[in-house]
């Protein structure tokens, strides 16, 4: 299917970004000269092959930790469960073209995807199709409004239009869903030309270089020995009013302070992640004013990688071994009140939900931070989506954003997704930013009410009727006499 291959590349690594605004259109043709149980095999389909390709980064991840056997698993259970999501929207869409109602394709899409990022345990908000958007800042803005689904809708209502010229369709209708389009492009253009007012902060971003996934625990400790305390000179000799580092750096404790690669207490006030507890553990943000410490804890955990569901349930999960032993998850989300701004850390993959982001913005943020580690997967495309995802977070929050890897992407993102400053990956380097912290989120409050709303409008192709289709043998209707 042409579709699968451009949707594909359109996503890192390849990250031919404007492919997306057609990518879908020879699908959309297909689906709609479809039956429904065509449009649902080819969704079947559709989904198999993405999902193949987009989770290849899982075989380094599980197998240089267990073994190719086990990697195999998640890898392929991922098209298995990954699918029906695309079936499902295969199947909806064709019933929008089949009863005339178009119009509703972009929040069908939208819907199940916020479905599929949200639904309890299997939540994956990864693949969007408002993703590859990321290389135009001025194009994602309606992210403010309604989250990075808004951006999904506004391309796949592109690729309908497209999809509608190239077939002839109802020529009022494409006018009309073109004038849509148009008419939030021009929102996000003009929320991009409007400048977030605030303080500007020099905000230090530490990116130490090490391995920390494959390297021993004790080879990891001996080498941030070396190189942190670095990064904290570095960034009091270029007067940081904050340092934000990533997540791994503390390798356990049961109380404050965390145990740092400083050996005592940072030099500046400091964002860090690390371990908490032993027994329950908890993946965690540590923040350093200068005086006292503070922490928040992860809520959102990686399953397969932070933790194994259902092991007390079947014994032969038992030999699924994790690196680090399973997390438990936090309470809530909490900002950390570091050097005057109120941080609100996003820890990995947390930088994924939009939902987190607003959370912390709700608590007040000024500043967006996410602690990661993407050396598992180092050398894939899985990074770089890690990386996107925060700069949609910066976009959604109307909030900077300081993203800190140990290997890298480390990232300064200003409060309209322009990345600022940025190290390459790999190397040891500390990435300075003078970032415009606000006084608190200039986006609209209940930008999450789009995805509940594109989640309900997905259930209406459910109640429309296939609109009837004249063929030769049909009377034509009569003419009214005058």
């Amino acid at each position: 299917m042409l579709s699968v291959v451009l949707y594909s590349v359109a996503f890192p690594p390849v990250d031919l970004g404007l492919l997306i605004l057609v990518a879908l259109v020879p699908w959309f043709n297909q689906l709609r000269d479809s039956t429904p149980r065509q449009a649902w095999r080819s969704g079947i389909l559709f989904g198999a092959l993405f999902w193949l390709y987009q989770m290849v980064w899982i075989m380094p991840f599980v197998g240089r930790w267990a073994s190719f056997e086990w990697a195999l698993l998640p890898w392929l259970l991922c098209p298995v469960v990954g699918c029906w999501y695309f079936a499902a929207t295969g199947w909806l869409i064709q019933r929008c073209f089949a009863s005339g109602h178009a119009w509703l394709i972009p929040l069908v899409w939208a819907g199940i995807e916020a479905a599929r990022s949200y639904v309890p345990l299997l939540a994956y908000p990864w693949g969007l199709v408002g993703t590859p958007l990321w290389i135009v800042p001025q194009l994602i803005q309606t992210a403010a409004f309604g989250t990075i689904f808004l951006v999904s809708a506004w391309v796949v209502l592109v690729n309908l239009v497209v999809a509608n010229l190239l077939v002839k369709s109802d020529r009022r209708q494409t006018m009309t869903l073109a004038s849509v389009a148009l008419a939030f492009m021009c929102l996000s253009l003009g929320r991009y030309l409007q400048q977030p007012s605030g303080e500007k902060r020099r905000i230090a971003i530490g990116q130490p270089g090490v391995d920390m996934a494959f390297l021993s625990p004790d080879q990891q400790q001996v080498r941030l020995a070396e190189v942190v305390p670095v990064l904290g000179a570095q960034a009091v000799t270029n007067r940081a009013d904050l340092l934000i580092l990533p997540e791994g750096l503390s390798p356990g404790g049961d109380g404050l302070p965390p145990q740092t690669p400083f050996g005592g207490p940072p030099p500046l006030p400091t964002v860090l992640g690390g371990r908490r507890g032993s027994s329950p553990a908890y993946q965690s943000a540590f923040g350093f004013d200068g005086v006292r410490w503070s922490y928040t804890d992860k809520i959102r955990l990686v399953i397969f990688g932070e933790y194994v569901p259902a092991r007390d349930f079947f014994p032969f999960l038992e030999d699924f071994r994790l690196p680090s032993g399973d997390f438990v998850p936090g309470d809530r989300h909490r900002v950390l009140k570091v050097a005057g701004i109120s941080v609100g850390p996003m820890i990995c993959f947390e930088a994924m939900f939009p939902n987190i982001a607003q959370a912390q913005a709700d608590n007040g943020a000024q500043l967006l931070a996410t602690l990661s580690n993407d050396d598992w997967f180092m050398g894939t495309g899985a990074p770089e989506q890690l990386r996107i995802g925060s700069i949609f977070r910066a976009v959604e929050s109307g909030l900077p954003l300081a993203r800190s890897g140990s290997q890298g992407r480390t990232t300064a993102i200003d409060a309209r997704g322009r990345i600022v400053a940025e190290a390459p990956y790999r190397v040891q380097r500390l990435v300075m930013a003078d970032l415009v912290i606000p006084t608190k989120s200039d986006s609209f409050a209940y930008r999450w009410v789009f995805p509940w709303l594109a989640g309900l409008a997905a259930a209406i192709p459910l109640l429309l009727r296939p609109a009837s289709r004249p063929t030769e043998s049909s009377p034509k209707p009569r003419r009214p006499s005058a």
